[in-house]
């Protein structure tokens, strides 16, 4: 290249680069353009506080700081600001000042969508000329609605979205958001933004994570108050994320429990209503209707449910229980105080623990931390079971009252006592408070009755334990056995745990018991004094004990022995004793 020709070209660049710099530091007239604009499109005024500048990271863009668009005329406050709101261009455009005004991307936008005292709302424009189609990418948005006429609102943030605004305002969005403290990916399609505040707009939307998922197909309106109707899911393979989504805690429910909701959505405000709703928790299949209400300080459920079978043992918690002994596992009863709620569930088959199926209606409330929940049913003798959890007091308290004409069934499934048999009756009053299972039996307080008449005690046989015992110190009840009786009562008081009893009473033809003593609830362990008066009969037991029988130790495999001093160090002299007494002693 020869001198000249280096200078002419050395000459072009210095042009093209003055050029290029003239436009860098003054772009002022994208300003000016993006205002006319947005008067002819919008009906609105439009600002960048910072001024406009070029941009060549991450593209060659206009960028004008601080930008703003004015809400409506009598209505204080801007519809829109940004940190930012770039314009990519090429150099054609940037030279021929012909940006392309359809596509642009925000940084740390907020709208604010607002309806005032008089029901305004900042979104309909006034448009001189038909606005045209607009691409907005939205860079860590914000999303706030507020009606003055109710004081609804709602919040969205941290969106991530590419917007699309067609000439008829239809309004398609992807992207993703946070809710709740989770991020979420987020589809919608609007109809008509200015039909929101009027007869309403269809509106189809899907929000989804990796935890839950819900899609609604219906209608949006704000013109009373921010509503939606329509066809609503929601589903989620763990039922803590979904508890989660409504500001729910609920990290002891069990992990395993899955929830799946569908129905007709009717929302008014912050109050969620699904009729003909299906649900779908774990194995319970059941459908009716429910209202979730989230204006209070703590979320409120309400459901009016029914089911074809309602089993209780996968909803409760997990107290560690092992066999033999009381569970330790905190059981939880913080999240009490993270919700209230109304439920009435009905079903032909209830079931739990080892219950077999009847039917059943179930009441539970829950109001500040107090958990009420009351099981009716005309199986067992006209059953009444409530028990009530108190998570409001320190430790949480724990009650529960129980009624039952047929006591056979229903000890034998709820509490393993499998050895009654005959028409009886029960009646349990107890109280407890502890954060465990452990802690609430060893504080339990209050009164339980049985009595039954013509039947049987199914393991010990009890004329044979009483015969022998008087030979020999016997180690358990015996499984093999069977005790007949014509009538049967016991009453007890508890107090810490233990319960006391003076007037254990067994009548049958061939002998009599009467007992009193205590069980340790929180030991397992019996320590009760029987007098028994045997019949003599084909076994050859005497007609009756000159000293009373001690059961002591384990329920399950107690010591029986007579009341005679020192037995237990000197068994030999003991049974001596009593065959002096005219007995078949023997050790």
């Amino acid at each position: 290249m020869s001198g000249l020709q280096f200078r002419v070209a050395a000459a072009a660049a210095l042009v093209l680069l003055g050029l290029l710099g003239w436009l860098g530091l003054s772009p002022g007239w994208a300003v000016a353009m993006l205002q006319e604009h947005a008067r002819n499109q919008l009906g609105r005024s439009f600002e960048a506080q910072g001024g406009a500048r070029l941009a060549f990271a991450p593209e060659l863009s206009i960028r004008l700081e601080r930008p703003s668009l004015a809400g409506p005329q009598g209505q204080d406050g801007p519809f829109m600001t940004a940190k930012a709101l770039r314009l990519p261009v090429s150099l054609w455009q940037l030279v021929t000042r012909s940006p392309d005004l359809s596509a642009m991307k925000l940084e740390d936008p907020e709208f604010a969508f607002l309806v005032d005292e008089r029901g305004q709302a900042n979104w309909e424009f006034a448009a001189v000329k038909t606005p045209s189609a607009l691409r907005i990418a939205v860079e860590h948005g914000r999303l706030r609605y507020f009606d003055a006429r109710n004081g609804q609102s709602l919040d969205v943030s941290n969106a991530n979205a590419i917007a699309q605004v067609n000439a008829d305002g239809a309004i398609s969005l992807n992207g993703t958001t946070e809710i709740g403290g989770w991020l979420a990916r987020i589809a919608a399609d609007l109809k008509s933004l200015a039909r929101v505040h009027g007869d309403g707009s269809p509106l189809d939307l899907s929000v989804g994570t990796a935890e839950a998922a819900a899609t609604f197909s219906g209608r949006l309106s704000t013109a009373k108050i921010l509503s939606l109707a329509g066809p609503v899911t929601l589903a989620s393979p763990d039922f803590r994320a979904a508890a989660r989504w409504g500001g729910i805690p609920a990290e002891d429910a069990p992990s395993y429990l899955t929830l799946s909701v569908s129905g007709a959505l009717d929302s008014a405000g912050r109050a969620f209503a699904i009729r003909q709703a299906e649900v779908a928790l774990d194995q319970l299949q059941a459908s009716g209707e429910l209202v979730i209400d989230l204006r209070g300080a703590v979320p409120k459920l309400q459901a009016a449910l029914s089911t074809a079978r309602l089993r209780l043992d996968p909803f409760l918690p997990d107290s560690g229980a092992e066999p033999g002994d009381w569970g330790t596992a905190p059981l939880g009863f913080e999240v009490l105080k993270s919700f209230d709620a109304e439920v009435t569930v009905e079903t032909p088959a209830f079931a739990y623990a080892g219950l077999a199926a009847f039917p059943a209606r179930a009441v539970l409330t829950l109001a500040k931390g107090r958990l009420q929940a009351a099981i009716a049913t005309n199986a067992f003798g006209d059953a009444r079971l409530e028990t009530v959890a108190d998570a409001g007091v320190t430790p949480p308290a724990f009650s529960l009252s129980l009624e039952a004409g047929d006591a056979e069934a229903l000890l034998g499934g709820l509490g393993g006592i499998a050895w009654l048999r005959g028409p009886s009756t029960v009646a349990i009053e107890i109280s407890g408070s502890g954060r465990n299972q452990q802690e609430i039996i060893g504080t339990l307080k209050g009164k339980a009755m049985v009595s039954a008449s013509n039947g049987s005690l199914v393991g010990p046989d009890l004329e044979d334990l009483f015969g022998a015992v008087s030979q020999r110190i016997i180690e358990g009840w015996g499984t093999s056995g069977k005790t007949d009786f014509t009538s049967l009562s016991a009453s007890f008081t508890l107090a810490d745990g233990i319960a006391t009893t003076r007037d254990i009473k067994l009548q049958s033809p061939s002998f009599a018991v009467t007992a009193d003593g205590e069980a340790d609830m929180l030991r397992r362990a019996l320590d009760l004094k029987a007098e028994p008066r045997l019949a003599a009969g084909d076994k050859g037991s005497a007609a009756h004990l000159p000293v009373p029988v001690i059961v002591k130790g384990p329920w399950g495999t107690p010591r029986l022995y007579p009341d005679i001093k020192d037995i237990l160090l000197n068994p030999a002299a003991a049974f001596g004793q009593l065959k002096t007494m005219g007995l078949p002693a023997g050790n």
